[in-house]
């Protein structure tokens, strides 16, 4: 099924969209490198998985931003990760309306297993380019962003005047325990400050813990 308003963008019985925007861009993360994420995010440290600390944060930012009856994106979502726990969180007292959009159709068909496995509904998925998304104008209450590339004018376009975006990035010695294992010279993350014309800075949390 081709949706008029955007091009190519296609239902699939699935139970997702799959648009083709993507221009020349492969399919996103292969099967393997999804695989591997999805276990690694689900290794545990003293009882809790390694990310946990870092989802805790990002709904209580989120919470606190989003209005009671609002709608949430996660661009880039991979296999759902932060987007199914965040979703059935701030809907525990909201009524929370969720998108998620990544180009690996692997990562998408995973959201949506974990969906019929779980029977969480009101997530609505889509394979997409973020260079190019399939959403409207001024659609979205918050934005997530985490780990992913960065398109301001593309991103700025979906959010409501009154929405917030929050994006996530690795610190100067993010992985650096793994890096240490895997290569004999270490080189720390470099950061940059972004040099944003479409949004303002509204606050900024730095989190750590040791692997």
């Amino acid at each position: 099924y081709e949706d008029p308003k955007f091009n190519g963008t296609e239902i699939a019985t699935v139970g997702f969209d799959g648009t083709q925007t993507v221009f020349g861009l492969k399919n996103g993360d292969f099967i393997e490198i999804l695989d591997n994420e999805l276990k690694f995010t689900m290794l545990h440290l003293n009882g809790f998985e390694y990310y946990d600390n870092l989802r805790n944060k990002l709904f209580e930012i989120i919470s606190d931003l989003m209005p009671s009856k609002g709608v949430f994106c996660d661009l880039a979502c991979g296999e759902g990760y932060y987007t199914h726990h965040l979703h059935k969180l701030l809907n525990i007292d909201k009524k929370v309306s969720t998108f998620g959009v990544d180009l690996s159709k692997f990562g998408i068909g995973e959201c949506t297993r974990k969906m019929r496995v779980e029977q969480v509904e009101n997530i609505n998925y889509c394979i997409g380019n973020l260079m190019y998304l399939p959403y409207c104008d001024e659609c979205m209450d918050v934005v997530l962003n985490c780990f992913a590339p960065f398109f301001e004018c593309e991103f700025a376009r979906i959010i409501k005047k009154s929405g917030y975006f929050i994006r996530v990035l690795p610190n100067v010695d993010h992985m650096l325990e793994l890096k240490e294992i895997l290569y004999k010279e270490v080189k720390l993350n470099e950061l940059k400050e972004p040099n944003l014309n479409e949004f303002e800075l509204h606050c900024r949390a730095v989190l750590g813990l040791p692997i």
